[in-house]
Formats: structure tokens, C-alpha cells, sequence
């Protein structure tokens, strides 16, 4: 849903995938507190999930770079 968005939106963004880009371990190492999947990071931020990304572009003209880890 969060790639349909942000094709909906015509936003550019980077999609690394779980197993080939990265494994479970990096994940839980890098956001130990990340409660969701996919995750979402707006300028090397975690903004969360589907539905904070829906948030943040509501919220937000000022798209930046989008990359989505899932």
C-alpha cells in the first residue's frame, strides 16, 4: 500500500527488500523499536508505517527522498 502512495503521489523512492538487501537481524540492530513492517524512512528517518507515511504526506508538500524497507 505505502509503494501505491507514493506512486499515487508520483514520488521517487528506494525499496530495499528483506533477504536480498537485508536480513531480520539488521533490522531489529538498526530500529529496535520499530513495532511495524514495512518501515519507513523520510531523510534517513523512521517515520513509521503505512499509515504515518499517509500522515506525513498530508501533512507535508515538501516531499523528500523515500525509502522503504519490506
Amino acid at each position: 500500500m505505502a509503494k501505491d502512495l507514493l506512486a499515487l503521489c508520483n514520488i521517487v523512492y528506494m525499496e530495499h527488500r528483506l533477504g536480498i538487501d537485508f536480513t531480520v537481524n539488521t533490522i531489529k540492530n538498526k530500529f529496535p523499536d520499530a513495532k511495524s513492517f514495512p518501515i519507513i524512512l523520510v531523510d534517513g528517518f523512521n517515520i513509521g508505517g503505512y499509515n504515518q507515511l499517509k500522515e506525513h504526506l498530508e501533512s507535508n508538500q515538501d516531499h523528500r527522498k523515500f525509502l522503504i524497507e519490506g
